[in-house]
Order: C-alpha cells, then structure tokens, then sequence
C-alpha cells in the first residue's frame, strides 16, 4: 500500500472528525436533548393535572352543595326504609291506596326479583279505565316516584258487553330503595 498524499491524509481527517462528531452527537448530545424534551412534555402535562385539580378542589363547596340537595330529595326519587321488606310494604301500601275506590279491588300484591337497591312488585287487581290511568299517572309523578316496568290488562267483558267496565289488570313497579340511616 502506498502511502497518502496531504490531500487524501486532509480528506479522511474530516472524514474521521465527522465521524467523531456524528457518534458524539449520537451518544451524548441527543440523548440529553431528548431528556429535555421529554421532561418539558412532563411537566406541561403536570402543570395541566395540577390546573384539573385546583379546578376541582375550588369546586368542593358546589359538590357539597350539590350532595346536601341530593340527600335532601332522596326521599322523591327512592324508598327509604329499614329493610327490603319494610320498602315492599310501602310498595303494598302505595298500591291499595293509589287504586282505592269504588268497584276496584287489589286482589295481590306479591314481591319480585330486584337487582340489589331495587324493590320490585306484581299487582294484581280489577279496576276500571279511568282509575288506571289515574293510578298509573300517580305512581309515577308523586313522590316516591316509582318505575312502571309492565302494565297487562284483559278486558274480557268488553269483548262481550262493548263497554270496558272493570279490567283485570297486572302491573310490574319497581322503586330505588335506600336503607334508613339509624338515628
């Protein structure tokens, strides 16, 4: 091999700096830019979680509020009672006085499967069209309002006399039920 000429030693000199520089910047300058920018991406995003929840502490007298007013309206959305069976009875007691009247009768008010913080019944009963719509119209608007899942009727005797009259009927209602808080 024949030796270099001062160009060709010139040439691969640079070729030998750049080379050391490209590794350099590589192996130590790239990595530490990197880390800057990753840790700056981290703490805009800190910062952002940090605005969040000051926005959420600030906002802890309005949730209270907000928890109080629920509590107090608990009773319109849900039976509060002792037990299961303690709601369920309410339930028995709701039904025979929505659907008290003349010529209508409560023959059975029987309880159902519920999901846990549900109670659920089946009524059975006769009773006529305007003391339906009325009892279904009150379950649901009054306080504690209750869920109407399913409503059967048979009208038997309209089929035969053409007058609706009283009708069989069997309705599913549901309600949230609370356990009572002891006092």
């Amino acid at each position: 091999m024949k030796p270099l000429n001062a160009r060709e030693r010139k040439i691969l000199a640079i070729g030998i700096l750049a080379a050391v520089l490209l590794l350099l910047y590589a192996l130590i300058v790239a990595p530490i830019a990197d880390g800057f920018a990753a840790r700056a991406d981290e703490r805009a995003q800190l910062a952002l979680t940090y605005t969040q929840n000051e926005r959420l502490i600030g906002a802890t007298p309005v949730w209270r509020q907000r928890a109080s007013a629920q509590r107090k309206d608990q009773a319109r959305y849900a039976i509060i009672a002792a037990s299961p069976d303690a709601a369920l009875d309410a339930i028995r007691l709701r039904a025979r006085k929505t659907f008290a009247g003349v010529g209508n009768v409560i023959s059975s008010v029987q309880a159902l499967e519920s999901d846990a913080g549900w109670v659920r019944a089946q009524i059975d009963g006769q009773v006529g069209l305007t003391s339906l719509t009325q009892g279904l119209r009150r379950l649901q608007t009054e306080a504690p309002y209750l869920v109407v899942e399913s409503v059967s009727i048979a009208a038997d005797e309209a089929a035969n006399t053409g007058n609706i009259g009283v009708m069989n009927i069997r309705l599913e209602i549901a309600a949230r039920y609370v356990q009572a808080l002891p006092q």
